[in-house]
């Protein structure tokens, strides 16, 4: 059986700590921590450039928008309990 990975911190998940959102499979703190900045999840209908980091978005790649900049979802949220997030991973 295939891990269930968490699409803001990278670890897998636990069964009764997954959370699914129509973004992707979250840990729940995680989903709790995006959601307490009221900020939407979304998938881009094109490719941008993460004004953050900087580096490339494809079409159907996960963000936020602070301020109407497109941010990896990684990039702007540090996920709880010490997890690192995918753009620290990067």
């Amino acid at each position: 059986m295939a891990k269930i990975m968490c699409t803001l911190c990278d670890d897998s998940i636990t069964a009764d700590e997954l959370r699914q959102h129509v973004t992707g499979n979250y840990h729940k703190g995680c989903l709790a921590s995006i959601e307490r900045m009221d900020l939407p999840l979304e998938r881009l209908d094109a490719a941008a450039l993460c004004a953050l980091c900087g580096a490339e978005l494809s079409k159907h790649s996960i963000v936020v928008r602070p301020v109407g900049r497109v941010v990896h979802l990684a990039c702007f949220f540090v996920p709880p309990a010490g997890r690192k997030s995918l753009g620290a991973a990067a």
